[in-house]
């Protein structure tokens, strides 16, 4: 089995393909297309529908990125940012101007935006810098998963940014956004109307401890193998009775292993 919740960037054995290749029978990686697929934290961390709080910061976005070695493009996001006169606060080692030990998600609270600004840019991965920005009420400005958008509580709640080319246009909308309020607020109206249903879905998910969602998966692998066999192929699907005609239909409860008819 592998498991493991770093980028296949920095950890080849994370790539489903090459696992497969290796001869691992069960994946357990951040990818949703893994066998059981393990987010990159506990959701329950983190009240996600937490109510706003002032913005009281003059930057408009919180920056906390301490790994200056990532492999991709957001330290030179960062700066581009920070040239086009978008007032950054960064408590990271890297760009630092504020200090202190502070506490992230509440400090993230008093910023319009947030830079999640992951360390690589792989479909799927997605860390607590997003999550932390969306409980905080900031609005993520993204650099990472080409799918982010698939992990977004709704359609117009998150800033991507793809490539270096994105740069002019966001840095554009983030100073827009951070002087009009109505139209920030816009991006944040998923607080007070509900996420949207796929975004439940994941939270729904995650909420299953991986080792419980495991046990699941290799219960349903042993299902699968005794529904093979010619006993279970030839079971009484329907039957005849006072009534009339009786079909039975066989299924299991979520978090249960006996099939129930």
């Amino acid at each position: 089995m592998s498991h493991n919740h770093l980028s296949s960037h920095y950890y080849a054995e994370n790539n489903i393909d090459h696992a497969r290749r290796k001869g691992f029978k069960i994946i357990m990686t951040t990818s949703l297309s893994s066998d059981v697929p393990v987010g990159y934290f506990s959701w329950a961390e983190y009240d996600i529908m937490a109510p706003m709080r002032p913005k009281t910061e003059d930057p408009i976005a919180a920056a906390f990125i301490s790994n200056c070695g990532a492999r991709n493009f957001r330290l030179q996001a960062l700066s581009m940012l920070e040239k086009m006169d978008v007032k950054i606060g960064s408590y990271g080692s890297c760009h630092k101007n504020l200090g202190g030990n502070v506490n992230k998600v509440e400090t993230l609270r008093r910023y319009k935006f947030s830079l999640a600004f992951e360390n690589s840019n792989e479909k799927d991965y997605v860390t607590e810098k997003f999550f932390q920005s969306l409980a905080a009420g900031a609005v993520p400005v993204v650099i990472g998963a080409p799918n982010i958008q698939d992990f977004a509580p709704s359609n117009d709640s998150i800033l991507h940014i793809k490539s270096l080319d994105d740069i002019p246009l966001i840095a554009q909308k983030m100073k827009y956004l951070a002087s009009n309020p109505e139209n920030f607020n816009y991006l944040l109206r998923w607080k007070y109307e509900g996420p949207s249903d796929s975004f439940n879905a994941l939270v729904d998910m995650a909420a299953v401890n991986s080792s419980c969602r495991l046990c699941i998966h290799i219960a349903t692998m042993i299902h699968q193998k005794e529904e093979s066999n010619p006993h279970f192929r030839n079971r009484s699907c329907k039957c005849q009775s006072s009534k009339g005609t009786i079909y039975h239909l066989y299924v299991r409860e979520r978090g249960r292993f006996k099939m129930e008819s």
